[in-house]
């Protein structure tokens, strides 16, 4: 349990929530101020909603399939040492994909021109960017290391 707490506050993902939220703190009136100048199209959350919820399709299709020990690669990974720490990453990732994409589209469903619905946006698809660049990532060290067992 206190690997996944030190996993879970100690990310880029939650970094990048922190700075959200002082962002909000500090800079909310001037991106209040900003967004009352600009004319927003009304159909832009049709078009801007798929994005998170591309994101998150892709992490769940492709981000976990590791983790499943009927594929060839866990049957190696369930032997190494670092596993159980791969696998809290994991839950940990989804965890934040989770509560991204429904921070996206609660913003989103009721988006209003404030700095709070802006940000919250910004901010839920930038932490599913930062999980999904990370599995990706996290996918190409694993098949390293499927390659260096296999040989």
């Amino acid at each position: 349990m206190k690997e996944f707490i030190r996993i879970f506050f100690i990310s880029f993902e939650f970094l990048t929530i922190l700075f959200s939220i002082f962002a909000y703190i500090f800079l909310g009136g001037v991106l209040e101020n900003l967004l009352k100048m600009i004319a927003l199209n009304e159909d832009m959350l049709k078009y801007i909603l798929p994005i998170p919820v591309a994101i998150f399709c892709w992490i769940f299709k492709d981000g976990g399939k590791f983790l499943f020990r009927d594929t060839e690669y866990a049957k190696i990974l369930v032997h190494l040492d670092e596993y159980k720490k791969l696998k809290i990453c994991f839950y940990v990732g989804f965890i934040y994909a989770v509560s991204s994409l429904i921070i996206c589209i609660i913003s989103a469903v009721t988006y209003q021109k404030t700095a709070l619905h802006t940000i919250a946006f910004c901010c839920g698809v930038l932490v599913l960017s930062i999980v999904a660049i990370s599995f990706y990532l996290a996918q190409g060290e694993i098949k390293d290391i499927f390659v260096k067992n296999s040989s």
